[in-house]
């Protein structure tokens, strides 16, 4: 994937999925096998990992928001750092034992 089509990509991704809480899209901007590092444990890995965590983020933070404060990409590499804030208004990850909303 180019640069340019690998950034669009990542900025749709924070669009579409964590904004408009689209998690279907993720069939669109990733592939199967996609690396998220940031998977806690007892999620699957891959796609179906990612969308298990969205699920879970954007059930517990019903009004988050990323703000993205930059992007690096490279080639087939591409990171963002982001600010997020929300309110815990639900339970978070009962996949690894919930953390209890906290307001």
């Amino acid at each position: 994937m180019s640069t340019e089509k690998n950034r669009a990509a990542h900025r749709r991704l924070q669009q579409d999925v964590w904004q408009r809480h689209r998690v279907e899209a993720l069939n669109e901007l990733t592939t199967e096998d996609v690396k998220a590092h940031f998977l806690p444990p007892g999620l699957p890995p891959g796609r179906e990992g990612l969308k298990l965590f969205v699920s879970a983020y954007l059930a517990a933070f019903p009004d988050g928001h990323n703000t993205v404060e930059g992007q690096v990409v490279e080639g087939d590499y591409s990171m963002m750092r982001l600010t997020f804030t929300g309110t815990h208004a639900g339970a978070l990850m009962q996949q690894i034992g919930a953390i209890p909303a906290s307001g």
